[in-house]
């Protein structure tokens, strides 16, 4: 007969969303997603919910460590790991290429990391947990959403500080058009799931478009 729904391969429950006790959560060939706190784990690998409430999904570093991996594409191998902010997340690198920001959404942190070197050379403290973030296009401006505190933050790479804050609720990645004029972000409230625009020169946000399910990424 036809393969049912709950049979396919794939996430079951989204982040955000509400889950009951045995409610199903990811259907999985091999641990790909590791079980959490109050997740269960049969024997083919399904992961479920023990007890009712919010499914949240997060982000491991390399091996559960919380490193980046430097990789030389050309030979295929790890030629340096640098530590970073528990919960490695979003990354975002500037044009010239010697500036890496990291989100660790397991702290407060976004690390600064100078390519040349491979080391991080600043935390910036952002607020709990950091997600997405996205660069403008002249490299000016650094866009971090900080789910833990329903807030955007805005830094200024020259000084590599926050200069301003915008509230938005359960802000999840963050994209920015061609030109530099408006941010796109996913709102992952849950009852309403959405995607907002912030105006980058007024630094508020001026629409916000409602969604059935939970926006994943947004980049």
């Amino acid at each position: 007969g036809r393969d049912s729904q709950s049979e396919w391969v794939g996430v079951k429950t989204y982040g955000g969303e509400q889950g009951n006790a045995g409610q199903m959560l990811v259907r999985q060939r091999g641990t790909v997603v590791h079980r959490g706190t109050n997740v269960g784990m049969g024997r083919d690998h399904t992961l479920f919910a023990r007890t009712a409430g919010q499914v949240q999904y997060r982000v491991r570093g390399e091996k559960g460590d919380n490193t980046v991996s430097v990789i030389d594409t050309g030979a295929g191998k790890v030629i340096a790991t640098i530590p970073v902010a528990a919960g490695p997340h979003g990354m975002a690198m500037t044009q010239d290429g010697r500036t890496v920001y990291v989100t660790g959404d397991g702290s407060s942190s976004l690390d600064v990391i100078d390519t040349a070197a491979d080391k991080v050379v600043k935390t910036i403290d952002v607020g709990k947990t950091p997600n997405g973030l996205a660069l403008t296009p002249d490299n000016r401006l650094l866009l971090v959403t900080v789910y833990g505190e329903n807030r955007i933050a805005f830094i200024d790479t020259s000084t590599q500080s926050v200069v301003a804050t915008t509230a938005l609720p359960k802000p999840h990645t963050v994209a920015i058009s061609p030109v530099g004029k408006f941010a796109y972000v996913t709102v992952q409230e849950p009852g309403r799931f959405g995607l907002a625009r912030i105006d980058l020169a007024t630094r508020s946000v001026v629409s916000t478009l409602p969604l059935e399910k939970t926006p994943r990424d947004g980049e």
